[in-house]
């Protein structure tokens, strides 16, 4: 993740830069293929992850948390991520965050190369983003991240609070939260199509779950644009 400041600070560098078009398409690619590089590093950290874990990293179960974000007819996160420690979940947690922000950049990019009716740049192989279940679960549409494949980044971390909220997490386990419900939370609030995530976001604390510290008041993040990661 300490790769990811550098990239979103020359991004925000060259966007205020007003540089010539021929220099702008130089630069971003440059940083596409700075993107890419990284992302392939992230997918074979996540594949030595699993393989130095015994079994799934994750498994799912049916979710036995309340929240006031929940409707009569049914739950939006029916279903809560398990894992084998916190050190897995705090490590996972860290994974997804960081591959939304780094989605999110390449859509920024991708969006400047479109504004300028410059020709789209292939960003990375093509073996990096076609649909890996085995690797990363991950799909790329046209080179460049979609919405899909970032919202089931942040429902995967939506999905791993219950279990970093169980008390035999302590405080350790909800700190753990704070950056993922950032991430999360400021994708969906970013596309209106994902209102009812974000209404489960802004609820969290407000939740409940059988021997669960949902109460806990911890530190929160305004919006991406006022922060950086």
């Amino acid at each position: 993740m300490t790769q990811v400041p550098p990239i979103e600070e020359a991004f925000d560098t060259l966007v205020t830069a007003n540089a010539n078009k021929a220099v702008e398409r130089i630069m971003l690619t440059q940083l596409l293929q700075q993107c890419s590089a990284l992302h392939a590093q992230l997918l074979t950290w996540c594949e030595y992850l699993r393989e130095q874990v015994h079994g799934s990293l994750y498994r799912s179960a049916l979710s036995v948390a309340h929240s006031p974000a929940d409707l009569p007819n049914g739950r939006i996160f029916p279903l809560a991520f398990h894992f084998p420690n916190l050190s897995i979940a705090q490590q996972l947690l860290l994974y997804w965050s960081t591959l939304i922000v780094l989605y999110r950049t390449i859509q920024d990019i991708d969006k400047i190369f479109r504004s300028n009716k410059t020709e789209g740049v292939v960003v990375g192989s093509e073996s990096h983003f076609k649909d890996n279940a085995s690797r990363s679960d991950l799909r790329f549409d046209h080179n460049c991240p979609s919405n899909a494949t970032i919202s089931a980044l942040a429902n995967k971390i939506c999905q791993s609070f219950e279990y970093c909220y169980h008390s035999t997490n302590g405080t350790l386990g909800v700190q753990s939260t704070i950056i993922p419900r950032w991430v999360a939370r400021d994708f969906y609030a970013a596309h209106p199509e994902y209102e009812r995530e974000l209404a489960w976001c802004e609820e969290v604390d407000n939740m409940t779950a059988p021997d669960s510290r949902f109460d806990l008041q911890v530190m929160k993040f305004g919006n991406c644009s006022e922060f950086t990661v």
